[in-house]
């Protein structure tokens, strides 16, 4: 009787964050001319979500309905875009990429066939969906700073050019967003978050990283995920400069993780002693990310 009891609580839950996942989708990927008609639907399953879970009771998840409900309050409040670090708007950097530094050649999906690529629930995309929290920041070049800061001996804040002087990388990997499409054999740019990791010198007892974006998102990272030579802070794909829309001038690259955990516009990498749940991850997606295992949401966390 208590297995059928918490079955039945599983798929009472599932059917909320079902709710919520196409709530949040309909925000995620609208264009700015159908923010308005996006944000009246997601607020429609919001209200639905709101409903099912105080009638069943959760608290956490009335708690991450209720965010989300805010989230579309303050939205309609802020600009369309915004300047990053309060700088004038130099405009967007277009320039191809130099040949100054040396590049370290990784790799890390299988060699096997794809349909062994792809984990479960994905699809394969020929495209790149654009999807965010968000509007998309503009980029002031001379303003622009990247802090590495929290548990660790030196604190420092890097210039856009800095960080680009720092050695290169370049990494093929498959991507996998959460709301089910796959993106195969992507080429990245950038530079290993290890090596800013180590720069900082993080404390015997730090264990975690909160990676902060624009617009108050994040997302946290086991500090040994910062450490691994496949984490990247990257500017390039399939051999250009991000655009925009995918996070230029700079975003994290996870590639064994959903795509939440790659924040776009990374302006700070916060050291912790402790895990603290960054932006989706409180509003009820799975700590851990892992596609392979469908890790989409908390409460399938155990």
């Amino acid at each position: 009787m208590e297995a059928s009891r918490l079955w039945r609580v599983d798929l009472e839950r599932a059917h909320i964050f079902r709710l919520l996942e196409t709530a949040d989708n309909f925000v995620k990927y609208a264009t700015p001319a159908n923010q308005q008609r996006a944000a009246e639907r997601a607020s429609d399953r919001y209200q639905r979500a709101l409903e099912l879970a105080e009638h069943k009771g959760d608290a956490a998840l009335i708690e991450q309905v209720r965010i989300r409900m805010e989230d579309l309050e303050r939205r309609k409040t802020e600009p369309t875009t915004s300047t990053m670090n309060g700088g004038a708007d130099t405009g967007i950097a277009t320039e191809t990429i130099g040949l100054g530094s040396p590049v370290l050649q990784l790799a890390i999906h299988p060699k096997s066939s794809v349909d062994r690529r792809v984990p479960p629930g994905q699809r394969v995309t020929r495209g790149w969906p654009v999807l965010h929290e968000g509007s998309i920041p503009r980029f002031d070049r001379q303003s622009w700073r990247l802090t590495v800061r929290g548990a660790c001996k030196q604190s420092y804040e890097m210039t856009y050019d800095q960080l680009r002087a720092f050695p290169n990388v370049e990494l093929r990997s498959d991507f996998h967003c959460v709301t089910g499409w796959t993106k195969l054999d992507n080429l990245w740019r950038g530079v290993q978050t290890k090596l800013l990791m180590q720069r900082a010198e993080p404390a015997p007892d730090a264990s975690h990283v909160l990676v902060h974006g624009e617009h108050g998102y994040s997302a946290n990272l086991p500090l040994e995920v910062l450490l691994d030579e496949a984490t990247l802070v990257t500017w390039s794909h399939d051999s250009h400069d991000l655009t925009p829309e995918h996070g230029f001038p700079l975003r994290l690259l996870v590639a064994g993780l959903y795509g939440w955990k790659s924040v776009k516009w990374v302006r700070s990498l916060e050291l912790l002693t402790h895990d603290q749940r960054g932006y989706w991850e409180t509003r009820g997606y799975h700590n851990h990310a892992d596609p392979w295992l469908e890790e989409r949401y908390s409460y399938q966390e155990g």
